[in-house]
């Protein structure tokens, strides 16, 4: 499955990828609070879009290059598992994937909280 959602050439993608701070990138070229406005609304191609730009933020985020404000995290993670749940279920995904990726949410908020 990553191969299949990664492999595409999306320009904000690879920016974001090459930005110093991904969530001041975020905040500068999308609303996190729009993806949530808009949840619904998105087709299953933007859905899956939102959803790799939003995992390739939360993998960035999660490797701790630089210390991230808690709150901003947060943030990020409420609407990654929006968007990450919408799109498991758009795309019928089998529950292990579901598991795995709540796991992922459990490991990252834990490293920020203690």
């Amino acid at each position: 499955m990553e191969e299949e959602l990664y492999d595409c050439p999306c320009l904000m993608k690879k920016d974001m990828e090459n930005a110093e701070n991904i969530l001041a990138f975020l905040c500068e070229n999308y609303s996190l609070e729009g993806f949530m406005e808009q949840l619904d609304q998105l087709s299953s191609r933007d859905l899956k879009c939102a959803y790799c730009l939003l995992e390739v933020a939360r993998q960035k985020v999660e490797k701790k290059d630089i210390l991230y404000d808690i709150v901003e995290v947060e943030k990020l993670m409420i609407v990654y598992s929006a968007v990450a749940e919408k799109y498991i279920l758009a795309e019928t995904i089998s529950e292990g994937v579901g598991g795995k990726l709540k796991n992922k949410l459990k490991k990252l908020l834990q490293r920020y909280h203690g």
